[in-house]
């Protein structure tokens, strides 16, 4: 392989490398999306949890 094959080998791989940096990105953008929506459903879950015990917890202090 000679020093122009070689050249021109890696002028592909350099025009291929923003496209590849770019699936990245979307890909670890849809994960941590994902991520942000289950920590946040949890919370969310934990809140009304925490808000139904209170409630419940009211009614059974005025029996």
């Amino acid at each position: 392989m000679n020093i122009t094959k070689m050249i021109s080998v890696f002028k592909k791989i350099a025009a291929v490398i923003p496209l590849l940096l770019f699936i990245c990105g979307l890909i670890s953008f849809t994960v941590a999306g994902f991520l942000a929506n289950k920590i946040i459903g949890c919370i969310v879950v934990g809140i009304c949890l925490i808000i139904l015990s209170i409630i419940l917890g009211m009614f059974k202090e005025g029996d």
